[in-house]
């Protein structure tokens, strides 16, 4: 990176949402030959050139200290859900559409403060996984998929730091550099029932920063904390806590705009994986490869080593 983070955002507006992006990729599915676009200004501009198309926006906000197996599990598994769902959208067989993931992190998290990695390093790390994801996509493409090269040639793939924390202020953010679009946040469990909590809303009318958020975006769920290794997946797609939480509890009113992740739970090392178990691990014993192995991937193992973070 030919930039210091540390200084773009301290002379950033602190008041105007915003994002800068570090890093991206243009990726034609279809056509080995093309060119892959890596210019971060190109990509969003060619984003944006789909006047009549709406742009989907995946988002996967997280804090990435470090990324894990389960970050590049999630963005698998998202994409393979859109994936089904425009071959299942037969109403409109002519319709083309337009993805663009972005992993994004902030330097202003309203309930963690940045130790471990620096933000320099977990974005060299985004890009990283970005690398991963991307080959992930062309095989899932190609094993599975094929079908869809006649409704999405491209999909893009953009690294992001924001200098906001809540959500609402995010799609803010990203709306102004891609004003038609339509957001989806990947969460998880844990960080779902923090949206719905009121102590994130004091002295704001929670109700209508609800209302703003659904209107433009939706939420993709993986429900890692409600596993449990003793039942079976068809019973934990039925679990009582998620269903009452969709139905009865805080997200009644926008459940329609919330997805689960069924395929998620279908693997029960990654979908408990986390950054902290990572850190935990890498601080007591940095050689047990053997552990670190079934948390981060080989690249993200190698760079965190090479560059001694979490010793």
């Amino acid at each position: 990176m030919n930039f210091d983070i540390e200084t773009v955002i301290k002379n950033n507006e602190q008041n105007v949402p915003s994002i800068l992006f570090t890093y991206g990729k243009e990726i034609n599915l279809f056509n080995k030959s093309a060119n892959m676009s890596i210019d971060t200004n190109e990509i969003i501009n060619n984003i944006n050139s789909n006047e009549n198309e709406q742009n989907n926006i995946i988002i996967l906000d997280s804090s990435f200290n470090p990324p894990t197996l389960a970050h590049i599990k999630l963005l698998i598994e998202t994409f393979k859900f859109y994936c089904e769902q425009m071959l299942s959208n037969r109403n409109n067989a002519n319709q083309c559409f337009h993805y663009t993931f972005l992993l994004l992190i902030t330097n202003n998290n309203v309930d963690k403060k940045i130790i471990g990695a620096s933000l320099s390093q977990r974005l060299k790390m985004m890009e990283i996984v970005t690398n991963i994801f991307q080959n992930h996509i062309m095989e899932i493409v190609n094993d599975s998929f094929k079908e869809i090269k006649y409704k999405l040639n491209k999909i893009n793939i953009l690294v992001g730091l924001t200098n906001v924390g809540r959500f609402i202020d995010k799609v803010t953010a990203v709306k102004r550099y891609i004003p038609n679009s339509l957001l989806a946040f990947i969460m998880g469990w844990d960080t779902i029932t923090r949206f719905f909590m009121k102590k994130y809303y004091v002295g704001i009318d929670m109700k209508e920063v609800l209302d703003s958020f659904f209107k433009e975006s939706a939420i993709i769920c993986a429900d890692r904390i409600m596993y449990n290794e003793n039942t079976n997946i068809s019973e934990r797609k039925e679990n009582g806590e998620l269903n009452y939480f969709l139905t009865e509890g805080p997200a009644k009113s926008y459940s329609n705009k919330i997805y689960i992740l069924n395929n998620w739970l279908n693997d029960k090392i990654i979908c408990k994986v986390s950054s902290s178990e990572a850190r935990n691990i890498l601080k007591e014993n940095y050689n047990n490869q053997d552990m670190l192995k079934t948390i981060l991937s080989k690249e993200i193992l190698d760079f965190i080593v090479h560059n001694n973070i979490y010793n």
